[in-house]
């Protein structure tokens, strides 16, 4: 895979990078756009890496970068392909070429957040921190939904600016066209942590540290785009990357949030299944979101979704991968105790029993996803089924059910 032709353009109050990503069989002209007051220096290659790292070890393709890329990422871009091989047996190392090594000068002092009004990014944006500092931004990229969802972008920015200013810091938005890249070649679900580490290092000229939002708790964490070990090894001499802390599951970030910013749940985005910035209430990431609302005693609070919660909708849900599982389980030991939410508490369980015996057409639809061939339900995941948590629940599922390795 060569990465090669980049190219800069001033566009309003922002600056457009891109290059040219060319693979055996299609190419690509992938771009991010950014504030100029923000932007890291026009020479630096050091974003494209983790990028185009992903997809060359998926293609099973040596990666090329025409440019220079800071010293310490080209490093540890082999400890970043040892995980990549250990939770994907398709990808394969491959070998990295770059055009030089850059010469960073003093780290920026800003430090950012990713902000999407979700529960992990509202969290993170609004808990105390002590190192390395308050936040002084937070980082929006409003092209990180599907194509057919481009209709509501103008809103889901404003709405992030409206959420922004109640936390009272500076919104940085930015674009890329990077989903094209996902839909092409690899699972969304699997390279959004490297198109974040893109961005924060394209930030550079404003931002000299960056936190990733925790999408679990020490007991939830597993194989996925995002990880506490595979973050910070995308930083390089001027950006630090942070994985934020994995102390709290979803239902203690939700009870901190209604104790300390109420304010700020009343347009909770987490629905990015339909074309529409607030919540539809019925997909699998709403009613997962409700439930832990509901065990956090919060969900009165958000005035975001559509339709109350449906238990009967929960009952009827199969979580297939292992995090889904470990999630519901989880929330399961949450709700114990309260006689209010013993009927929730029911149709979980009852649902955790439907996944563990799926019926024969269920079983083939599974398989026909993890062969590429079965298109997703949820159109923000992509055309690609997840590669990293399908390994991960494959390798366990055969070692549990069949006393075997996986294949």
């Amino acid at each position: 895979m060569l990465v090669d032709d980049l190219r800069s353009r001033e566009l309003e109050q922002d600056v457009e990078r891109s290059v040219r990503m060319r693979w055996e069989g299609g190419e690509l002209r992938l771009s991010f756009r950014v504030p100029a007051q923000a932007a890291a220096p026009a020479e630096d290659w050091s974003p494209f890496l983790p990028a185009a790292l992903l997809a060359a070890m998926r293609r099973h393709e040596d990666l090329e970068l025409e440019g220079p890329v800071s010293p310490r990422l080209l490093r540890r871009s082999e400890l970043i392909q040892s995980a990549y091989e250990a939770w994907d047996p398709d990808a394969r190392r491959c070998r990295v070429r770059v055009g030089g090594e850059t010469h960073a000068g003093p780290r920026a002092t800003g430090i950012a957040c990713f902000f999407s009004r979700g529960v992990d990014s509202t969290f993170s944006a609004t808990a105390d921190r002590v190192e390395p500092g308050p936040l002084t931004h937070l980082v929006f990229c409003d092209r990180f939904l599907p194509m057919q969802h481009r209709a509501v972008r103008e809103e889901e920015a404003r709405r992030t600016r409206a959420a922004a200013e109640l936390i009272g810091l500076p919104l940085l938005v930015v674009g890329t066209n990077f989903r094209e890249l996902t839909d092409m070649l690899i699972s969304w679900e699997d390279a959004h942590g490297p198109a974040l580490a893109a961005i924060a290092l394209l930030l550079g000229g404003r931002i000299g540290h960056v936190v990733i939002p925790s999408w679990a708790d020490y007991r939830g964490l597993g194989a996925c785009g995002t990880s506490p070990l595979l973050d910070p090894l995308w930083s390089t001499e001027s950006v630090e990357l942070e994985h934020d802390s994995t102390e709290l599951g979803r239902t203690a970030k939700l009870a901190w949030l209604a104790r300390e910013r109420p304010e700020l749940l009343r347009d909770l985005k987490v629905c990015l299944r339909e074309n529409r910035p607030d919540n539809c209430g019925r997909c699998r990431k709403c009613l997962w979101t409700m439930a832990c609302l509901q065990a956090a005693g919060a969900l009165e609070l958000v005035e975001s979704f559509e339709e109350e919660l449906d238990v009967d909708r929960v009952r009827a849900l199969r979580p297939y991968d292992l995090q889904a599982l470990l999630y519901w389980a989880q929330l399961c030991h949450e709700l114990e105790g309260d006689p209010r939410n013993d009927e929730l508490r029911g149709a979980i369980l009852h649902a955790l029993r439907r996944s563990a015996r799926p019926t024969v057409i269920e079983r083939v639809r599974r398989r026909l996803s993890r062969n590429g061939r079965f298109d997703s339900a949820d159109p923000f995941l992509g055309p690609f089924p997840p590669a990293f948590s399908d390994h991960e629940t494959r390798a366990a599922a055969s070692l549990l059910k069949e006393g075997r390795p996986s294949r």
